[in-house]
């Protein structure tokens, strides 16, 4: 009888160790647990061609070099719709096994979140994106903070889900770009065209 009441014991904190771990790792990331939803796919479609569309004009700006100013705004709502539309996006989403991505923008960081493929299971991952434009032409990325459900991420996971510049710490921004805002909620990009020099 002692021993039946010893392994109850034994497997009643096994049980209990085992739940609470569940409840940490699928515990949502905060305001990065949920993609952003759409009210459909024809309005998520419409939002990320509208934003298509104005990058369009921006890259056109650019390319033509004559005016001195064009600028580019990107609210979260937008950027949310076009990665979830983006063929592009999506693959390279798919690539590492991720799957509904969710980014917020605020002025001192960016939040992402995703969730990956974890020893034969889907869990949270999350991420801060801290983003500064130097006195030169690099924006300084320093990722932090990657968490699979509330534990720190593997090495090996975030060596996956980065880029080779990201990792190392740097982007350098396109030609007549001259300054890049984050904003709460939004991203704003400021260009000079006719500073590009032909080539």
């Amino acid at each position: 009888m002692k021993k039946r009441k010893i392994i109850i014991v034994i497997a009643s904190i096994i049980v209990l160790t085992i739940i609470i771990l569940a409840i940490l790792l699928f515990l949502p990331s905060s305001e990065v647990g949920k993609p952003v939803v759409f009210s459909s796919d024809d309005e998520r479609t419409q939002i990320a061609t509208t934003l298509n569309q104005h990058a369009i004009l921006f890259e056109s700006a650019l390319r033509n070099r004559t005016a001195n100013h064009a600028s580019l705004d990107i609210d979260e709502r937008e950027l949310n719709a076009y990665i979830q539309t983006s063929p592009d996006i999506q693959k390279k989403i798919q690539d590492i096994g991720g799957k509904d991505v969710v980014v917020k923008l605020h002025k001192d960081r960016i939040l992402v979140g995703m969730k990956v493929p974890y020893k034969g299971a889907m869990f949270p991952l999350s991420a801060i994106v801290n983003i500064r434009q130097d006195l030169g032409r690099k924006l300084i990325v320093d990722v932090t903070d990657v968490k699979i459900g509330s534990f720190p991420a593997p090495e090996s996971l975030i060596n996956a889900a980065l880029s080779k510049s990201i990792k190392n710490g740097s982007v350098d921004l396109p030609p007549g770009i001259t300054d890049i805002e984050f904003g709460e909620g939004k991203i704003t990009m400021q260009a000079n065209p006719a500073s590009i020099p032909m080539r």
